[in-house]
């Protein structure tokens, strides 16, 4: 069987419940009610498990593709154990996992909180019948040839683009000078070269170095890069949270590295372009009741896409948007509400006066070399600095890192509030990056015997913590 029970190898069994027997609602004939939760572990899914339940109740079906993210997942967070968990399934037959599940359950929703979840959480809602996002409608944002030619079918500006292969030509007349070469299905600026078009050698290695992946050429697009986030509602209402502009290094041969991100104020001379250039975009899509995140560039003919997900933002972004608009319901409580379906939340326009007096600035950590953190130093300065709001990512003694080429090997990123801090961005940047160090000292055996020590702890807390958090919160709000 295809999808199988976590703890005794029948999905049936498992689907019993949380708790051992089935309850008596369920001898009635009563579906539990419930939804789906793709992969959970990360920030983001901790998050809609516990804004689900303090809004509708609601305990989640955890899915997970294989029992090594299963076991990895529940070891580092012990919540995905408890009873805030309606139960846990390790399935790769869609199919065969949602007609399990129908029978005993009354699925309300599908919850995709990363990339790789959107375009099965679309199958999957076609498969239950709950009439959110059709998979025709998921599988262009996990398909950038795809959804480019959708927008551009739609009159939306996108750069000139093609799928790519190693064969294909580059010398062609309608070959920009200068082009932008990523996977096809990828998040996270993870694969992404910047080449001339000439330069086939580079663009070879480049490829060599992804194998597997299927490629899409871009047109480089100059000027500024932007991200716009916000959420679809069901009326197809295309609603901005707020703006952020990127400001990027090149390191080696990754030319797209992220250097800071700055939330941009209202007044910024391109924001009411890139809401327009958001709101047209998005209805094209056809995308409803799901939040996104658009990354666009400007330049002398305006908007351009760059690339879109229907998900939020991440690296902590969604915390940042919510204190931008504290009287406004939280982008997690909008999109909650969205995916389970039952009431429709209301979100007021941005109020400048205080979105513009609340602005996050994310300053970026760099690696340029692959290393064991023996050693650290500068953490707690930085965290007496003007502005110091929040460790999005914080660097620790035992953490391996690597050459920084993209977003998930930054080795620490830092939520400033921007209003407060009296530094320039440039200087901030460099104060924070002269302030934490790590392995200045000399190695010893007692030194990595402490690393040791150190990462098993930390591993441990967090888990603990994880789930005293959850209770807490939960506790505190009913």
């Amino acid at each position: 069987m295809a999808g199988r029970a976590v703890h005794d190898g029948a999905m049936a069994a498992v689907l019993q419940g949380r708790s051992g027997p089935a309850p008596a609602m369920m001898a009635t004939g009563a579906r539990r009610p419930t939804y789906v939760l793709f992969e959970p572990g990360a920030e983001y899914s901790l998050a809609f498990l516990e804004r689900i339940f303090l809004l509708y109740g609601l305990r989640p079906i955890c899915l997970y593709p294989d029992e090594r993210t299963r076991t990895r997942a529940q070891r580092e967070n012990p919540v995905l154990r408890s009873h805030f968990v309606e139960t846990v399934v390790v399935a790769d037959d869609l199919q065969e996992f949602a007609a399990a599940i129908r029978r005993r359950y009354d699925v309300r929703a599908v919850v995709p909180h990363l990339e790789h979840h959107v375009e099965p959480a679309g199958r999957l809602s076609d498969l239950l019948q709950l009439g959110w996002n059709s998979h025709e409608v998921l599988v262009p944002f996990r398909d950038k040839v795809a959804l480019k030619a959708r927008l551009a079918a739609a009159g939306v500006r996108v750069p000139v683009y093609r799928a790519f292969t190693a064969t294909d030509p580059l010398d062609a007349c309608d070959t920009p000078p200068r082009v932008v070469i990523k996977p096809n299905d990828g998040a996270g600026n993870v694969g992404i070269g910047v080449f001339d078009r000439h330069d086939r050698a580079g663009i070879l290695r480049h490829l060599a170095r992804h194998p597997g992946r299927t490629w899409i050429l871009e047109e480089h697009i100059g000027g500024v890069e932007y991200s716009i986030n916000g959420h679809v509602r069901a009326d197809g209402e295309v609603t901005v949270f707020g703006i952020t502009r990127y400001d990027r290094c090149s390191i080696g041969d990754a030319h797209t590295v992220y250097d800071a991100e700055t939330q941009c104020a209202t007044t910024d001379a391109h924001f009411a372009a890139l809401t327009a250039y958001a709101g047209d975009t998005l209805r094209a899509t056809g995308l409803r009741r799901s939040p996104y995140h658009l990354e666009v560039k400007v330049d002398d003919y305006g908007p351009c896409i760059i690339d879109l997900a229907a998900r939020f933002g991440g690296a902590g972004l969604v915390q940042s948007l919510a204190r931008t608009n504290p009287t406004a319901p939280d982008p997690f409580t909008v999109a909650a509400h969205d995916y389970v379906g039952r009431f429709h939340v209301p979100v007021a326009p941005i109020d400048p006066a205080v979105h513009d007096e609340n602005l996050s600035m994310f300053v970026y950590g760099l690696a340029d070399e692959a290393c064991v953190i023996r050693d650290l130093v500068g953490c707690e300065a930085v965290e007496n600095l003007p502005g110091f709001a929040r460790w999005i990512m914080k660097p620790y003694v035992g953490a391996s890192l690597h050459p920084t080429s993209e977003l998930y090997s930054a080795p620490y990123i830092i939520d400033f509030r921007a209003p407060d801090c009296p530094l320039e961005r440039q200087e901030l940047i460099a104060l924070v990056r002269r302030t934490i160090r790590w392995n200045t000292g000399p190695v010893s055996p007692r030194t990595l015997a402490a690393t040791g020590r150190r990462s098993l702890a930390r591993l441990r807390d967090r888990g603990l913590d994880a789930v005293a958090l959850v209770a807490r919160r939960i506790g505190a709000r009913r």
